[in-house]
């Protein structure tokens, strides 16, 4: 079974998934609008998809930062940077 990971344009925002033979194993990432696409983690993809293309495109600029909340989708984006 293939060990999927997500990427996302940081230009138009679009999300793209790219299989690959195990979590060690690295991915070379997608193109979109020229440029290599930027991996995610699981919780940014789920917080990602709760977002449009043009939303999702200010989101990664400001970082990708996400929380985890109380509800069915607990992880949701954070458009100010994440303090450690």
């Amino acid at each position: 079974m293939p060990f999927r990971r997500t990427f996302a344009c940081r230009q138009c925002g679009q999300l793209r998934r790219a299989d690959g033979d195990s979590p060690a194993q690295p991915v070379a990432p997608p193109k979109c609008c020229g440029a290599p696409m930027q991996m995610l983690f699981h919780e940014q993809v789920l917080a990602a998809t709760q977002l449009t293309a043009e939303k999702r495109v200010e989101w990664l600029r400001a970082g990708g930062g996400f929380e985890r909340r109380g509800g069915k989708r607990p992880w949701k984006p954070v458009m100010r940077p994440v303090e450690s």
